[in-house]
């Protein structure tokens, strides 16, 4: 293996990444088309720089802070939802199964677990390569995306943590609490 290929990366180094052009350059920026989306829908919006943003959407067991980041550079905006509740010890086994549950259910996306911030995270990106622009109906799909994972793993998570219930147990729990109140 080569320095160049461990310093720049499989895709440098093939020449498989694509260079910006003048369109993606010109372009609009993603987060204003979110940010039309979170104004026309009435939701809480805080633009924390240029390339970043959260909406505060309005849950059935919370609310959710959305955010939001783009990246010019690799032509990709990421989303983000935290999710409060730190894992207790002794229960590290049971959140880890249960992420591993929750992602089986995703059709996009995924859950995952920040070391660092020790918390519990939806994660979902969208490759705008090429100069491509987000559409307000692609915006709308990663918003809803997010919310019905936030809907399912907020509580699930609440019910391993707090409640001590197992991952199948919280999952059984979620879906008979979210049939119910649908």
């Amino acid at each position: 293996m080569s320095d160049t290929f461990v310093t720049q990366g499989y895709s440098e180094e093939r020449c498989v990444r694509p260079n910006p052009v003048l369109a993606s350059l010109l372009r609009e920026n993603p987060l204003d088309v979110l940010a039309r989306l979170a104004i026309a829908e009435h939701y809480e919006v805080e633009r924390t720089g240029a390339d970043q943003m959260h909406i505060l959407v309005p849950g059935f067991w919370c609310d959710h802070d959305l955010s939001f980041a783009w990246d010019k550079t690799a032509e990709r905006l990421s989303l983000a939802v935290v999710f409060d509740g730190r894992i207790t010890s002794g229960r590290a086994d049971e959140i880890f199964r249960l992420l591993s549950l929750l992602n089986e259910s995703l059709d996009a996306g995924h859950f995952d677990y920040w070391a660092k911030s020790r918390s519990l995270v939806y994660r979902h990106s969208v490759n705008l390569a090429g100069g491509a622009d987000l559409r307000i109906e692609q915006a709308m799909a990663l918003v809803a995306t997010a919310m019905d994972a936030a809907e399912t793993g907020h509580p699930a998570f609440q019910y391993v943590i707090w409640a001590g219930e197992s991952p199948e147990a919280a999952m059984k729990r979620v879906k008979a609490d979210l049939a119910g109140e649908r």
